[in-house]
């Protein structure tokens, strides 16, 4: 059995020599892993060092549960998944309870999974008409004509029919199945993974290939909107789907699964600014375009410089910037000035150049104003606004709004 290690993301932590595989150390020193870990020699074996990924990563001798330098709990964590995976919903569940008996990241995203699938059983999967081809003594459809008169030759004893029937072998209940089977894999918990196979035989199921494709090419409409939360989480655990991008290295290896911070952070961001400015009257509009800051160098393509969030307002644009640190204990560093300064100089609004950054706080967050002066003239105001790593994000809005747009923009 694999000795299991709490390690906490940008903390150097010791492995014995004998802990560490061949084969581990060439996963963690290899070009899939270089951005997210680095592994480097002591006396009495490795130090390894996560850069900005949390969740489970499971090596040959051990496995480690890795926790967000924030002190941010799995359930909260699962509330910033749940709020920036589902753009487009209107509510957000923040009554949810989760088991108690979950343990680590792993099952309690498919805890969650499970509640979502539950929840679609008891309100009944959806059904679509399916083309269906039989052989019958008795017509129910449509006459084959040309398979009748090749096969029966003419004779009606017995029917070429094609229907159509509502069914539930649709895509949408076939991605569940196909993560139900393989949570059933992942968990750590028996019964969660006995549940799991449970639900799974309640479902229709495809392959993992086939499930991601459908994932890719998702469309959730008026007709399948209540599916949206169900296939977030299966996306999840499935490495597909519109949450891809959040998870990191495709997760290195079977039953591990690392989320990658920064993205997450941006994509809770991006979605909390989406809010705010609907309370503002605002808009988010792309960084792209006409709206596009680029850099020109002879010789060479052009690059672009595109802030996570660009907002119109009354005001004009305004750049945020969702920025994964610890500004409630560290000074905002200067890299992150000059790239700031060079946002609220492209979008330039009347008045003093301004532009924003968004990032996690432990306790009660708190805004600061950075002054950037040249010989006492004002070129531009950074201001650094926190959000408390305990509080759903959707509470958080209100006060961002506050801060992005001024209390009298706020209805």
């Amino acid at each position: 059995m694999r000795r299991r290690h709490d390690l906490v993301e940008q903390q150097d932590f010791a492995l014995g020599q004998e802990e560490v595989s061949d084969a581990d150390l060439e996963l963690l020193t290899g070009k899939a892993a270089k951005d997210l870990f680095s592994m480097s020699r002591t006396r009495e074996g490795w130090s390894l060092r996560v850069k900005g990924v949390a969740g489970v990563l499971v090596l040959d001798r051990v496995t480690l549960a890795i926790r967000p330098k924030f002190d941010v709990s799995g359930e909260m964590l699962l509330s910033w998944l749940n709020y920036a995976t589902t753009p487009h919903s209107r509510e957000v569940d923040r009554r949810r309870t989760w088991s108690p008996g979950a343990s680590g990241l792993v099952d309690l995203i498919i805890t969650a999974f499970l509640h979502e699938c539950r929840t679609l059983l008891r309100g009944q999967l959806r059904k679509d008409y399916r083309r269906r081809e039989t052989v019958d003594v008795v017509l129910r459809g449509r006459l084959d004509f040309a398979k009748q008169a090749t096969r029966r030759f003419g004779v009606l004893d017995k029917l070429h029919v094609t229907a159509f029937d509502r069914q539930i072998d649709v895509w949408e209940n076939q991605v569940c199945g196909a993560a139900l089977l393989r949570a059933a894999r992942l968990a750590g918990s028996t019964v969660l993974s006995r549940d799991a196979a449970d639900l799974a035989t309640q479902f229709p199921t495809c392959t993992t290939t086939a499930a991601r494709a459908a994932l890719a090419r998702a469309r959730h409409h008026r007709m399948n909107h209540r599916y949206q939360p169900a296939h977030a989480w299966a996306g999840i655990l499935l490495n597909a789907g519109g949450v891809s991008d959040l998870l990191a290295a495709g997760s290195l290896t079977a039953g591990s699964l690392l989320l990658d911070m920064n993205r997450l952070w941006e994509a809770v961001v991006r979605r909390m600014v989406v809010d705010a400015a609907r309370l503002a009257g605002a808009t988010v509009v792309a960084g792209t375009g006409a709206n596009a800051t680029r850099v020109h160098r002879p010789g060479h393509s052009s690059s672009t410089l595109m802030p996570d969030v660009l907002v119109r307002s009354r005001s004009g644009l305004l750049a945020v910037d969702a920025k994964y640190k610890r500004f409630d204990r560290h000074a905002v560093h200067r890299d992150d000035i000059y790239q700031l300064l060079a946002y609220a100089s492209a979008y330039r609004a009347p008045g003093i150049p301004r532009a924003v950054i968004v990032h996690p706080t432990c306790g009660v967050p708190v805004n600061q104003r950075q002054r950037v002066e040249f010989r006492l003239s004002p070129l531009a105001h950074i201001d650094v606004v926190g959000t408390a790593v305990d509080q759903h994000p959707a509470d958080g809005v209100p006060r961002l709004a506050e801060a992005l747009f001024g209390q009298s923009e706020v209805t």
